[in-house]
């Protein structure tokens, strides 16, 4: 099996470590594992893909794909992880797209949200090798790999209740019941 002892436990508690993890990129990919259901078997089988898959540019040889094995199963276990560690364990899950969307409330009621749609797995890929300062290529736009962004802003009625003039919970439900519907 590709994710060993220790690891287990990770992968056989309820919450996938949630509690234990650092930073919010490792909160959502342990959410992730825990409305997936991944166990042991289930991340062998997605490992062994993960391996296979030629979007991923891991050679078809024992030492490549063994060490491509160790050193995504420990990225992939830390308690805190980078936006790059994060993509490569969306790809590792294999979705088909990804889209990720940030909403923001702020004091005066408005809501912002934005939204970046990954390109379609069949097209994105993690790039391994990355050009270097002496190379003379430009640097890689972080935007290729999006497809679509969207924003838009959300304000708030002027008739509804301002929850710091003291409204009860009561009186809130009463508002909401009898907007038009």
């Amino acid at each position: 099996m590709s994710y060993r002892d220790d690891d287990q436990d990770l992968l056989n508690s309820d919450d996938k470590g949630v509690r234990e993890a650092r930073g919010v990129l490792t909160v959502l990919w342990r959410q992730l594992l825990v409305i997936r259901g991944i166990d042991g078997w289930q991340w062998d089988k997605l490992m062994r893909a993960y391996l296979s898959d030629p979007r991923n540019g891991i050679q078809n040889n024992s030492r490549d794909r063994s060490s491509a094995r160790g050193n995504l199963n420990k990225e992939l276990k830390r308690d805190d992880m980078t936006w790059r560690v994060f993509l490569k364990a969306l790809n590792f899950l294999g979705p088909v797209r990804v889209i990720f969307s940030v909403r923001i409330t702020w004091a005066n009621g408005e809501t912002d949200e934005v939204s970046a749609r990954l390109k379609d797995r069949g097209s994105v890929m993690i790039r391994q090798d990355r050009p270097s300062d002496d190379d003379n290529e430009t640097e890689i736009d972080p935007v290729d790999d999006v497809d679509d962004l969207t924003c838009s802003t959300h304000h708030p009625r002027d008739d509804r209740p301002n929850p710091r003039d003291g409204y009860t919970p009561k009186q809130m439900i009463d508002y909401i019941n009898s907007r038009p519907r």
